[in-house]
């Protein structure tokens, strides 16, 4: 605005809503003269003042969903557009690929996002320390430990739950029947519960063992059941050919058991050669899944030759007056799996660990040789086909 005289100081600013405000303070001078031009000066400002404050012209901001327009009250207006869908897409992705957060004075970047809960049955789970987990997580029947970022809640069953010191969970931890361990850096936004376990060992800890108990019982008896419905539907098509293939266990044991080592190694090393080769042309590979199916199906009916073998040897020892083919086979069945039924059944025990494990082992080794045993009588047998000596004559 100029130099203003000795003793005088002058400031202009913009106001609000374009005007122009002028502020002049004037110290104390005995000469007139200067007096004078002090008041000129004053004049000068307040006329220029004036015009700024009629060249000021206010501005006019519109959002729309096309962008922005920039205008002044005349009418003159100026269009910013802006691709609002394509930003929002552009964002979408970058949260996808990865995700920046604060934590202790760091950036903490997660390469890896899970937009989804997560769940796993009967296996462990681990979420690592690039991981992003948007939704929940819930391991059943398995452990889980956490090094990453969970958004949503924590649930454990019969499992261990860890939490490492960059676990970070914005919900809730529980753990039911099972253990928690979680360390003193690791960021828990809700209440952590654990029911059964490490903080009521005398209580609940039993009951953990009884949980994973049941689970093993109920699996034993569904394969049970499953396994005697497919023996009835072939010992109900297949009554003659396997009573005779179930003489052969125990009257030629060794041999069948020879006979079934070589079927079962051999033809199955044989058989997954010619299935990989079949498989490499479309025609083949219905006839590379037939070949594999028919050896599980010679598996199956072998075992099935044993427990008909093993039921009806019980039947003769318990003197049980019974020459049916379908009892004798279930009672057999039955004898081949009490040994792992018995097994989880100790699991309400949990210091019978070591019988546990030992009547686990002893089973499978007895349906190991259940099964070449089984298979080697069917083979001797020829499919329990009746032999030339056994043939009926035909009438001439």
């Amino acid at each position: 605005m100029g130099v203003a005289p000795d003793g005088v100081k002058t400031r202009a600013s913009a106001g609000g809503s374009g005007t122009i405000v002028t502020r002049v303070t004037v110290t104390s001078g005995s000469d007139t003269t200067e007096t004078e031009k002090v008041r000129q000066k004053i004049d000068s400002l307040k006329k220029e003042a004036e015009a700024l404050g009629k060249q000021s012209k206010s501005l006019k901001i519109t959002i729309t969903d096309e962008g922005l327009k920039v205008g002044s009250e005349e009418g003159d207006e100026i269009e910013f557009k802006v691709d609002l869908d394509r930003i929002e897409k552009a964002v979408e992705s970058l949260e996808d690929s990865i995700f920046v957060f604060g934590i202790g004075g760091e950036d903490r970047e997660f390469i890896e996002i899970q937009g989804q809960d997560l769940v796993r049955f009967g296996e462990d789970m681990h979420v690592p320390y690039y991981q992003l987990v948007r939704g929940n997580v819930v391991v059943i029947g398995g452990d889980l430990r956490i090094d990453g970022k969970v958004m949503g809640d924590v649930v454990t069953l019969f499992g261990k739950t860890s939490l490492s010191s960059s676990a970070i969970v914005n919900g809730e931890v529980v753990t039911v029947m099972g253990s928690l361990k979680k360390s003193d850096d690791a960021v828990v936004g809700g209440e952590t519960i654990l029911v059964g376990g490490e903080s009521f060992p005398f209580v609940f800890w039993p009951f953990a063992a009884f949980g994973s108990a049941v689970v093993k019982i109920i699996g034993r008896v569904v394969t049970f059941v499953i396994l005697a419905l497919l023996l009835l539907i072939v010992v109900y098509f297949m009554r003659d050919r396997m009573k005779r293939a179930s003489t052969l266990v125990f009257g030629s044991f060794l041999k069948s058991l020879g006979v079934g080592f070589l079927a079962v190694f051999v033809g199955s090393i044989l058989v997954l050669i010619v299935a990989a080769v079949l498989a490499i042309t479309i025609i083949g590979i219905p006839v590379s899944i037939l070949l594999i199916l028919s050896l599980a199906a010679l598996f199956m009916i072998g075992y099935f030759v044993s427990a008909l073998a093993l039921g009806g040897f019980l039947c003769a020892k318990l003197n049980i007056q019974t020459d049916n083919p379908i009892v004798q086979s279930l009672i057999g069945l039955f004898a081949l799996a009490i040994l792992g039924l018995v097994a989880s059944i100790l699991m309400f025990n949990p210091f019978l660990m070591p019988v546990r494990v030992l009547l686990r082992s002893v089973g499978a080794f007895v349906n190991f040789i259940a099964v070449l045993t089984g298979v080697g009588a069917f083979v001797l047998s020829k499919g329990g086909s009746l032999s030339r000596a056994t043939k009926p004559e035909l009438p001439e």
